[in-house]
């Protein structure tokens, strides 16, 4: 039961993360390197990518 626990656990923590990296996209600034990290997106990566407005 305790593996489940961490499961759920683990995974709330990255749905989570994804719903902040969202938000911070949608707010035009830079998200937390460790939900970046949580996400397997890496954050250098991340902050050379260039955003285009219609």
């Amino acid at each position: 039961m305790k593996n489940r626990a961490f499961t759920v656990g683990g995974f709330l923590d990255t749905v989570a993360s994804a719903i902040a990296v969202s938000n911070a996209v949608r707010e035009n600034r830079m998200p937390r390197a460790s939900d970046l990290v949580r996400l397997g997106i890496n954050p250098g990566q991340f902050s050379g990518i260039k955003t285009y407005r219609n």
